[in-house]
């Protein structure tokens, strides 16, 4: 059942992959005037600066579901008789297949190498995949000391990041002429 679980939630994912763009544009055009169909359309573009839409939790989810996948895969192995080292090799072996995969799609159309390791899913999990498996052999309370490590750290990284002086230019930044900086703890 939990492996069906994934899989419908995997289904559905790439489900709305195939909307991109098209529902907005659906709406718009055929609802111009609806605020409902308005909330509808905006489900499927990006936040640019804050809030969360439907479409901002796509990536997240690829993240999410190749976590899942992680015990499941490990005990596949083990079921076959798969050492540790054997088994990491594997790890090793799909998490450059995936950035080399994710690298040729970034270059596709541009004639350079275009190593954005931020826009793109197969490269940060291919980046993380190693990482996780190594987690998910620990113990349970290690994985969840490493789990609390890395939120806090995450955490940290922005709360004692320096602000921008005040004299910055938000506009050379990309910072939208109506957007007004955060300022106090949310800054």
């Amino acid at each position: 059942p939990r492996v069906l679980a994934l899989d419908v939630f995997r289904g559905i994912v790439m489900f709305l992959l195939l909307f991109e763009g098209i529902v907005p544009a659906w709406c718009q055009h055929f609802f111009p005037e609806s605020a409902v169909a308005a909330w509808i359309g905006a489900e499927f573009t990006h936040v640019p600066w804050e809030g969360c839409h439907l479409w901002d939790l796509i990536q997240p989810s690829f993240i999410f579901m190749s976590g899942m996948a992680i015990p499941f895969a490990m005990a596949s192995r083990q079921a076959r008789g798969v050492g540790p080292i054997r088994a990491y090799g594997g790890v090793l072996r799909r998490a450059v297949t995936l950035i080399v995969l994710g690298l040729i799609i970034r270059s596709n159309d541009v004639p350079f190498t275009n190593f954005d390791f931020v826009h793109d899913a197969l490269l940060q999990i291919g980046l993380a995949y190693p990482f996780a498996w190594f987690i998910a052999t620990r113990r349970v309370r290690t994985q969840m000391a490493i789990g609390a490590a890395i939120l806090v750290g995450y955490w940290a990284l922005f709360v004692f990041h320096p602000h921008p002086p005040p004299d910055v230019n938000l506009a050379a930044a990309g910072v939208p002429p109506h957007r007004q900086p955060y300022t106090g703890f949310f800054a």
